[in-house]
Parts: structure tokens; C-alpha cells; sequence
């Protein structure tokens, strides 16, 4: 079967989109800011075997605290920017950062 390989990661790791997952101490890397390879706040390396997703049961039934950020630019003649704004909200929180 020709299944995306992220999906397989998922299936495999019985994980979920926008669910939690361990890893177990002292098995991990976290990558410092020049070598993260993504925007996320956290990147860390580990063996897939040390990876594990949970289930949406008990305290893990919430959404992970996802961060979202909002940035609204607004142009004006000749590509200037007149007006900026950016809101930083945590996932479950009422309000923004």
C-alpha cells in the first residue's frame, strides 16, 4: 500500500493528530535554536522506539497547548507597511499572551 509516510508514523505509534506523546527520559536530544529545523518552541531527537503516543483517556483527554500565532499586516501605497499586529494565544487559555 502507498501510504504517506507521516500517516504511517501515526498509525504505527498510536498517535493523533494534535495529541500528546512521550518520550522517555534520557533517550532525547533537544536541538538548540540553530539547529531546530522547524518554528515549533521545542524540537527534540529521539529513537522512534522511544516514542509514544497516548490515548485521549483520563488527563490526557485535552488538546496538547498548541500556540497560535496571528499576524495581520496591513500595505498601503507603494508595498509600505501602515499598520502591524500579532496575538500569541495558548491553545485552552482564555486569553492571549
Amino acid at each position: 500500500a502507498n501510504v504517506p509516510f507521516g500517516l504511517r508514523f501515526l498509525v504505527d505509534g498510536d498517535m493523533s493528530g494534535g495529541g500528546w506523546v512521550q518520550v522517555q527520559g534520557g533517550t532525547y536530544l533537544i536541538r538548540d535554536a540553530q539547529s531546530r529545523k522547524s518554528t515549533a518552541t521545542l524540537e527534540v531527537d529521539a529513537h522512534v522506539q522511544h516514542v509514544r503516543g497516548q490515548r485521549a483517556e483520563g488527563e490526557w483527554i485535552g488538546l496538547a497547548p498548541l500556540r497560535v500565532l496571528v499576524l495581520h499586516i496591513i500595505e498601503g501605497e507603494q508595498s509600505r507597511i501602515l499598520a502591524a499586529a500579532a496575538v500569541l494565544q495558548v491553545q485552552g487559555q482564555d486569553a492571549p499572551l
